[in-house]
């Protein structure tokens, strides 16, 4: 049935049995002047007779089989086949849940083709207008199943649709193939329809394709040609991904790949954009690039809106942190065809800053005066880098705000040792102002820090609970601090204001009422400032919960009575 050269009828061959095969074959390399002229008339053929047009026996798959397998023998790249097999003389047929690409014998050929690197395109068929009416090997994964349309684009009413038996949606394309001029003998055209007239359409579309890019393989021709044709941002299974534009497959197979930053955190605050195309060809250069970056996916607050003839950008200001980062290149060739990467993102900007010490939620002690702090910080341009870094220590407590401990402006270096003690049994925060040129970022310790004192205390005290009001971010219990200068009989509890005990301490569950001289509340150097003992939740003594408002707690130890206030702003906050 095939392996000759000869192309017109033979002996035995039914009359006009090569008129179908001949009229496929002038759409891609015909030519009658002023006519007719194929699409790819340059390309090399290998010409495979596997149909007997007398009958349809299931001889003809393995006589497909063979042709798939002599093309491959040889070196085809690309097989266009306007054929297809449901039904058969001996009353075998394909059923509709067979077409589920791994059934059909022509089905399985073309998927194990694809495997070896041809692109096989087949017909749709036609069945239509009826959906799961394709027939085989149109339902393979691989290969590029063909629709027919009329030259105004219409779905032909005989193109068969899908989707296939397991769900996939088929045709692939679409082409012309309602009235289609075709050759019908020696310089003899006539005009026919049906999805064997769209197939080499396509089929020599991805021909040329593949000649500008002879790397690209079965899968990456079959998405070059969908990702640029009509029906991509909505296939459907009547005429899946539309009519390709070639010219735009051609010079973008590719689209624009996106390189970096691709997700899921940038390494800078200031960073470097790029992308990649194919090697475009002649025709589609040069290629100019609009790069748009954004904090939003919708692309409506811009930070850059630029355009280049470069594959490569360098942002030199810096992104705050916050919102994420999103970010486009939509390429444009000479010819006008177009490609884009679509958004990417979303990507986390970094803080300019994340402290590396003193800086947990729960809060840390420590028996160091003098504390070293320490950061990190993700790398910046020079502009608008080095950073700089204004580093300030505070008391926690709101009323010292205004006041810092401790301030030096103009760092460079990310570790700083503080030159003078601080108070001990104090609770401190601190906090960076960083700088990348005239711009600034704060960054705050996300919890308080103290300086334990490991010594009998000189006087018995009650230190306002922190944090104050509470919850607050981070915390959802307030810490409750006392010293005993001396031994003796404690109590000590939150009151409502009317002076009724609602939740008590000492003594209870883990104090009893007289304790030793000492420092309570805080745990030792290492450890977090508060004791899970000492620590005040908004609940009663039974686990009720008490609403909002403001409560006293109280210490009575020896001739000694203290109050501070509490403001509870409730658990629903």
């Amino acid at each position: 049935m095939f392996g000759d050269s000869v192309v017109r009828d033979q002996p035995n061959d039914q009359p006009g049995a090569q008129a179908h095969g001949t009229a496929v074959w002038s759409l891609m390399a015909g030519r009658v002047p002023g006519r007719l002229r194929g699409v790819a008339p340059g390309a090399a053929y290998l010409l495979a007779k596997t149909e007997d047009v007398r009958s349809e026996t299931r001889v003809e798959e393995v006589n497909y089989v063979h042709a798939l397998e002599w093309a491959d023998s040889i070196g085809v790249d690309l097989v266009s086949s306007s054929l297809g097999y449901l039904s058969f003389d001996d009353g075998f047929t394909y059923t509709a849940a067979d077409l589920n690409g791994h059934v059909a014998v022509t089905t399985v050929a073309a998927e194990s083709a694809a495997a070896h690197g041809i692109l096989v395109v087949t017909a749709a068929g036609n069945g239509g207008p009826g959906f799961r009416s394709l027939v085989t090997p149109g339902d393979a994964a691989a290969v590029i199943t063909v629709g027919a349309e009329d030259s105004l684009g219409v779905l032909a009413g005989f193109s068969s649709r899908g989707p296939t038996a397991d769900g996939r949606l088929k045709p692939d394309l679409t082409a012309p193939g309602v009235f289609v001029c075709v050759l019908s003998g020696p310089n003899t055209v006539r005009r026919s329809s049906g999805t064997s007239f769209a197939t080499p359409l396509v089929a020599a579309a991805a021909a040329l394709v593949k000649q500008l890019h002879p790397g690209l393989g079965p899968g990456a021709l079959l998405r070059a040609l969908r990702s640029h044709a009509s029906n991509r941002a909505a296939p459907d299974s009547s005429r899946g991904w539309g009519r390709p534009d070639v010219a735009a497959s051609a010079v973008f197979p590719s689209g624009v790949t996106p390189l970096a930053p691709t997700g899921p955190a940038l390494a800078s605050i200031t960073p470097d954009f790029s992308w990649s195309v194919d090697q475009p060809p002649p025709f589609g250069t040069p290629i100019s690039y609009r790069l748009r970056i954004a904090r939003d996916s919708a692309l409506r607050y811009l930070v850059v809106d630029t355009l280049t003839a470069a594959t490569s950008y360098g942002l030199r200001r810096p992104l705050k942190p916050g919102r994420p980062l999103f970010w486009q290149v939509d390429a444009t060739a000479a010819t006008g065809t177009g490609a884009t990467t679509g958004v990417v993102g979303p990507i986390a900007v970094p803080p300019w800053a994340t402290l590396t010490s003193f800086s947990a939620p729960g809060g840390v002690n420590t028996a160091d005066a003098q504390p070293t702090l320490t950061w990190q910080s993700p790398a910046v341009s020079s502009p608008p880098g080095p950073l700089r870094y204004d580093l300030t220590v505070r008391r926690a407590a709101l009323q010292f705000a205004d006041a810092p401990a401790f301030s030096v402006a103009g760092l460079s270096d990310t570790v700083f040792q503080l030159p003078q003690p601080l108070e001990r049994d104090a609770a401190y925060v601190w906090s960076l102002v960083v700088h990348a040129g005239t711009d600034t970022s704060l960054v705050r310790s996300q919890g308080v820090f103290m300086v334990v004192d490991g010594s009998i205390p000189p006087t018995t005290l009650l230190y306002q609970n922190f944090p104050n009001p509470f919850p607050a971010v981070g915390r959802d219990s307030t810490c409750l601090w006392f010293d005993l200068a001396v031994p003796a009989l404690v109590e000590l509890a939150v009151l409502d204001l009317r002076g009724n005990a609602v939740r008590r301490f000492v003594p209870g569950p883990n104090f009893p009422g007289i304790l030793p001289a000492g420092r309570y509340g805080r745990n030792g150097p290492g450890g977090p400032t508060c004791d899970a003992r000492l620590m005040w939740d908004g609940r009663a003594d039974n686990g009720r919960e008490l609403p909002p408002g403001v409560y006293l707690y109280k210490l009575r130890a020896g001739g000694v009575i203290q109050f501070r206030r509490i403001v509870f702003r409730g658990r629903g906050r």
